[in-house]
């Protein structure tokens, strides 16, 4: 055994002592695993804040709550919007279809365009956001889609539905990489499935209500005003995100506090430490340990001699990175990178992406079967059909937001207070379960064309498995490669954008050619298959990341301004 550490805890703002052994394999944990952390070492003990936070009060994780909440509400407000403008279309094929003449299928390679514009977009806008901030990014997406909305109502050819969709992809795309990359500036580790789960059911509402209102507009004011409506609300989103958002880039002086009277070094004063402490295997573990800040004290000090900035000051046009041109034109190839040589990174893709493409047969076969016989339904009847994913989404974010929040925290206690990110997978099955068994329910009932309640409430399963897939997967991506999480989540993003643009081109002569009970079996083993891949990330994970440690820092000092777990 190794001599004792002590762990001041910081506990009604009094610091109590406790005593906490930790062996050589715990102390080699925190060397060699990224995304490996002392989280909480006994039940009624405070959580460590990790990343530690730095001292300095204009870092966006010493915010105030109130601060951070209205922040990330305009985030929450532009992803609600972000996901509406993509999916008011559906219910109104049929009326467009009366009034411009546009066949389904051309309506479905105008989905699938959408789609396609998602992938491309990340590419081009998270490192923009990554070199000159989340600020800049968030106004001009935003703007953009006011503008696809304009051009929606107002499209009569196919240039134009093919065109302003693929615009509003552009823009929208931010939605799917750039939220967690906020969520990462402004929220420690114990936190961020909670907010996931958040953003997932703004996600849900975008996705699955918006359709409804747009099926009750298109009906009452015509289809058109089911764009001039967000084109409405992307304008007042416009003057708040203008006048309230402020930038969550931090660039300072990063330091780990770990003593109440001053700052400690963190552990990004040695950048390498995870490709050093690889490399360096004959390190003493009975030596000290200084970059290691998750094993001190975890109260935080704020030095109140550097001045808050001014209003004017927290609301940049941009922020420039310190960095060359060609460190920004690296990371929109290096994402691709990342994917192949980080097995983590490789199971989110997989995982986020055949989920995502799930969501897409649910949008366009409902907007296209449902309106065939037997069921017959109109714009309204069609938009109602969302209400089951939407319930299904909200439970969804739920089991994978605070519950596994709180799922983490016992398990990490349980784990002598140190937090893996595999622990987030210890849930993961229900939801592989759920999304694979309403897949089939909804796909099968549908192909019978039995009552509408069956296809309704196999969509519902399928939409919880699928949220709480969404959200398990975006927490744990972020917890173990947080240093590389831009690249991480454009190559997501691009991915997942990839295999849904597919999946919707090719459903058409898929289902014409094998018949929809048949496509939907197929689909059924095809979402188990894959969402049984998480039993071997959840076994071995950890010794990837070990694995992996080396390169991963290698990286991580290929970011613009890394910031550790």
């Amino acid at each position: 055994m190794l001599k004792l550490l002590f762990i001041k805890m910081a506990a009604n703002q009094d610091l109590e002592t406790t005593t906490q052994v930790a062996d050589a394999s715990t102390l080699d944990d925190l060397r060699l695993s990224p995304g490996t952390v002392f989280l909480s070492h006994a039940k009624d003990a405070p959580i460590i804040l990790q990343p530690r936070p730095s001292e300095d009060p204009n870092d966006p994780l010493n915010w105030s709550k109130i601060r951070k909440t209205i922040n990330f509400s305009l985030v929450l407000f532009y992803t609600l919007l972000g996901f509406a403008v993509i999916t008011v279309q559906t219910p109104l094929w049929a009326p467009i279809n009366e009034d411009l003449g546009f066949s389904s299928v051309a309506l479905t390679n105008g989905y699938a365009t959408n789609v396609a514009a998602l992938a491309v977009g990340c590419v081009f806008f998270v490192p923009l956001a990554l070199k000159y901030g989340r600020r800049p990014v968030y106004l001009t997406t935003t703007l953009l889609m006011l503008l696809s909305c304009i051009w929606q109502a107002k499209m009569t050819t196919l240039a134009d539905l093919y065109l302003s969709v693929f615009l509003s992809g552009l823009a929208s795309a931010v939605n799917e990489a750039l939220v967690q990359i906020t969520i990462a500036d402004l929220y420690f580790v114990h936190q961020r499935g909670t907010m996931n789960g958040i953003y997932i059911l703004c996600v849900a509402i975008g996705n699955y209500l918006a359709p409804v209102a747009s099926g009750y507009v298109a009906n009452s004011q015509g289809w058109t005003w089911s764009f001039w409506w967000p084109c409405i609300f992307f304008g007042v989103a416009n003057v708040l995100m203008l006048f309230f958002y402020e930038e969550t880039k931090y660039i300072g002086p990063i330091t780990g506090i770990c003593q109440a009277n001053g700052p400690n070094p963190s552990v990004h004063t040695e950048p390498n430490l995870y490709e050093k402490a690889a490399n360096d295997k004959e390190t003493s573990v009975g030596d000290p340990i200084p970059t290691i800040s998750h094993l001190e004290d975890p109260s935080v000090y704020i030095n109140r001699n550097i001045p808050l900035k001014s209003y004017r000051e927290r609301l940049p046009w941009f922020v420039n990175s310190p960095g060359s041109f060609a460190s920004f034109i690296r990371h929109i190839y290096q994402p691709f990178q990342v994917m192949g040589l980080f097995p983590i990174v490789a199971f989110a893709c997989l995982q986020y992406g055949t989920a995502i493409a799930w969501l897409a047969i649910l949008a366009t076969t409902e907007a296209s079967l449902f309106a065939l016989p037997p069921y017959n339904f109109n714009t309204i009847a069609i938009g109602n059909l969302n209400i089951a994913p939407f319930i299904g989404f909200l439970f969804g974010s739920v089991f994978g937001g605070p519950i596994n929040d709180w799922s983490i925290v016992r398990l990490a206690r349980r784990n002598r207070g140190i937090y893996e990110p595999e622990m987030r997978l210890r849930l993961y099955i229900i939801p592989v379960l759920a999304m694979a068994a309403g897949l089939l329910m909804y796909g099968l009932t549908l192909a019978k064309g039995v009552h509408w309640i069956l296809p309704a409430t196999g969509s519902g399963i399928m939409a919880f498995g699928i949220s709480a897939i969404m959200d398990l997967n975006l927490s744990y991506l972020i917890d173990a490669h947080i240093e590389i999480l831009g690249d991480a989540l454009v190559a997501v993003t691009f991915v997942r954008n990839a295999i849904a643009m597919v999946i919707v081109f090719v459903l058409p002569p898929w289902m014409n050619g094998m018949g929809t009970y048949n496509m939907f079996v197929i689909m059924g083993v095809l979402s188990l298959t894959f969402g049984l891949t998480f039993i071997p990330m959840m076994l071995y994970g950890k010794r990837v990341r070990i694995a992996c440690s080396s390169r991963y820092a290698r990286y991580a000092q290929k970011q613009f301004s890394p910031r550790g777990v």
